[in-house]
């Protein structure tokens, strides 16, 4: 099927980007930001609205009408600048200069061009049109000038509509239960996590060793051995130094309002569970110490936030520095089986085991190194870390407005729960043989997804292809009402002619 292809620009009515006054006079009215739209899913927020004192002539102005089309002018992602939203929302609200407003001709519906700009043919004439400064990604209205779109008569656009929105609703219901089932997954992982802090994932080797009729080391006697090592580590690396740094032992936790352990376990603080090395706590580079122009394409490489996920290290290895001003950072060394975390975040916490094969890198600011003592296993803080009990601790010693952060000293005093140590490589295996099975579910549920967006492409390919709906006959009189030189009558012809 081909249907005429006419530009845009022939299609407006109206065209005008939002009302951009802060403050103003008259009465207060509701003006939609862009977190008031979702513009993937052509929603309008009811809630949390900001009002701007509007004058009779503004209001007059930027209204918003069913149907008006919403495009998102500017934004911080590329995927979401220049994304079109046919208005549905209550009447009497405004928008926001970061809108542009187009009303179309009686000739074209609405629903059908949005729907084409969601469409990759279309909407990669709006990508090429777009402008990239600073970090942001800009379209303006010259942007839609020259982009050519498909119009077939206008009931022809009513009944592809109406199969696309048949279609799509099926798919949503099917993206609904999968994003439900992908949030029920992230909370039995948050259960595991949860259940290994609290001693109820394996047996308690308390529980263990009554069973067995045995002796076991408590983790009291754990900690207090690796508090005579850590001492001794200090001690020996001093010997022959010239400057001797007098030991300073780690401080203890609080452990006021922290829940009971069970049996045989105790709370210690990072500090505590050291390694005893030089540096073994420690926060990424001041930004005077690391700048841009150290970065090279090759040498040592540099450990961002955005390397550091929930258990997960992603391995981004795109910035690194040279040796030698590696050299000069070696106080912010990562070797591997280290703990990085991120120290900034909404909320920051999230910790994963730097991996044992990589290279030795370096923190940047906002990171925390944790080298722990070497008799124990580094990956079960790791997991601790990402468990209800630690994650409320790091809400509870963050601090910041625009950023929120917590500082060495203060991560120095989270109160962690200790195992013992045979508990604590129990734990760890219980808690990989858990994320294993929920891994899997995990992929088939993403993949899934993925189907359900190729799908929802696939869907918008057939229908502007007059593919989706049958084909109907088309009047003379409904042709002669669309844009002047956009459709010949040969095409008229040969519709009714089938």
């Amino acid at each position: 099927m081909s249907w005429p292809i006419v530009k845009f620009s022939d299609l407006i009515r109206l065209s005008q980007n939002g009302f951009g006054a802060r403050r103003g006079e008259g009465t207060p009215n509701v003006v939609l930001r862009l977190a008031d739209i979702d513009s993937a899913a052509w929603t309008v927020s009811t809630t949390d609205l900001r009002e701007i004192n509007m004058s009779i002539k503004d209001r007059a102005k930027y209204y918003l009408d069913h149907d008006d089309l919403l495009v998102v002018r500017v934004n911080g992602s590329p995927l979401i600048a220049g994304r079109m939203v046919p208005y549905a929302g209550p009447k009497g609200f405004a928008f926001c200069d970061h809108f542009i407003r187009f009303q179309l001709v009686a000739q074209a519906d609405s629903k059908f061009i949005a729907y084409q700009f969601k469409h990759r043919q279309v909407r990669s004439q709006v990508e090429r049109g777009m402008v990239s400064t600073a970090g942001q990604h800009t379209v303006s209205q010259r942007t839609f000038e020259k982009i050519t779109v498909e119009l077939p008569p206008l009931s022809e656009q009513h009944r592809i509509v109406a199969a696309i929105e048949t279609h799509f609703s099926c798919l949503d219901a099917a993206v609904a239960s999968l994003t439900r089932a992908k949030a029920n997954v992230k909370r039995a992982r948050a259960s595991v996590l949860k259940a290994a802090v609290e001693g109820r994932l394996v047996p308690t080797e308390a529980e263990l060793a009554r069973a067995e009729g045995r002796d076991y080391e408590p983790a009291s006697e754990l900690l207090a051995r690796i508090l005579v090592e850590r001492k001794a580590a200090h001690e020996a690396a001093q010997d022959g130094a010239k400057r001797q740094k007098k030991y300073v032992e780690p401080v203890a936790p609080e452990t006021e309002g922290l829940p009971e352990l069970p049996e045989g376990w105790c709370w210690a603080t990072p500090g505590q569970l050291g390694s005893g090395e030089h540096y073994d706590l420690a926060i990424g580079p001041f930004g005077s110490n690391l700048k841009v122009p150290d970065y090279r394409d090759a040498g040592v490489p540099l450990i961002f936030v955005r390397n550091v996920r929930a258990e997960q290290y992603t391995g981004m290895d795109d910035k690194f520095i040279g040796h030698q001003k590696a050299d000069e950072l070696i106080a912010h060394r990562v070797k591997g089986g280290d703990i990085v975390i991120t120290k900034m975040g909404e909320p920051p916490g999230d910790a994963s085991l730097y991996p044992r094969t990589a290279l030795d890198g370096i923190i940047t600011a906002d990171v925390i190194k944790w080298t722990t003592a070497r008799v124990l296993p580094a990956v079960y803080y790791v997991y601790a870390t990402g468990s209800s009990l630690i994650k409320r601790q790091f809400v509870d010693v963050t601090q910041g407005v625009a950023q929120k952060k917590v500082s060495l000293e203060r991560f120095r005093r989270i109160a962690y729960p200790i195992p013992p140590l045979a508990e604590q490589h129990h734990i760890v295996a219980e808690v990989e043989r858990h994320f294993s099975v929920l891994d899997v579910l995990d992929t088939t549920l993403k993949t899934n997804l993925a189907r359900c967006a190729r799908l929802r492409q696939s869907i918008l390919k057939r229908a502007f292809e007059g593919r989706l709906v049958p084909v109907g006959a088309v009047s003379i009189e409904e042709a002669s009402s669309l844009p002047q030189g956009t459709l010949d009558l040969s095409y008229i012809q040969e519709n009714n002619a089938l």
